[in-house]
């Protein structure tokens, strides 16, 4: 299955979304409006902070790519990439 490609995600832009970007938005977590650090672009749901869910907003399209025509990569997590996975996984079940 090929993930629908949303360049919102591809915080780095190197054409693919993956562990490289959600990685870009954990480094925000905790940052709300009027912090210095908080930027609305990785505020994907409009809360008015960056949480998990904003991460986790990421994660969905981990192996989306800018050309269609490619297959997707496959999803592979280790360490700290695969905690953050399971947290947003368990709290979508629990919300």
């Amino acid at each position: 299955m090929t993930l629908p490609y949303d360049a919102r995600y591809d915080l780095n832009g190197d054409g693919v979304i993956d562990q490289a970007d959600a990685e870009i938005v954990l480094a925000l977590v905790g940052t709300s409006v009027g912090d210095p650090r908080y930027d609305p672009r990785m505020d994907f749901n409009g809360n008015g902070a960056i949480t998990l869910a904003d991460v986790g907003a990421v994660t969905l399209l981990f192996g989306a790519r800018r050309d269609a025509d490619s297959l997707p990569m496959p999803l592979i997590l280790g360490g700290a990439g695969l905690l953050l996975l399971v947290l947003v996984a368990g709290r979508a079940r629990t919300a």
